[in-house]
């Protein structure tokens, strides 16, 4: 992954998040302008993949959460990082 892309990682402590990909340490991710993702469904598939590749389902996302953007995240345990195309960002 390309610093200053945009980022989908998940982590088993804390869940999945999206943000800018500040820096990649091994299994250490720190994001800036982050976003945790709690519930979502996306726009095509049901995975997190579909959620990189096409962004929320435009139908349910009042049933998404997603939290309020903080200024940055240091995200431990990451087991995955996606990229996370311009449109689907635009979701998000």
């Amino acid at each position: 992954m390309k610093i200053g892309s945009y980022v989908i990682v998940r982590s088993s402590p804390s869940g999945c998040w999206a943000g800018t990909l500040a820096s990649l340490d091994k299994s250490t991710v720190e994001l800036t302008d982050a976003r945790r993702l709690w519930r979502w469904w996306a726009a095509k598939g049901v995975s997190l993949s579909g959620v990189a590749a096409h962004g929320l389902h435009p139908s349910r996302i009042k049933e998404c959460r997603i939290a309020a953007p903080v200024s940055r995240a240091l995200i431990n345990d990451v087991c995955e990082v996606l990229a996370v195309t311009d449109a689907a960002r635009e979701s998000i």
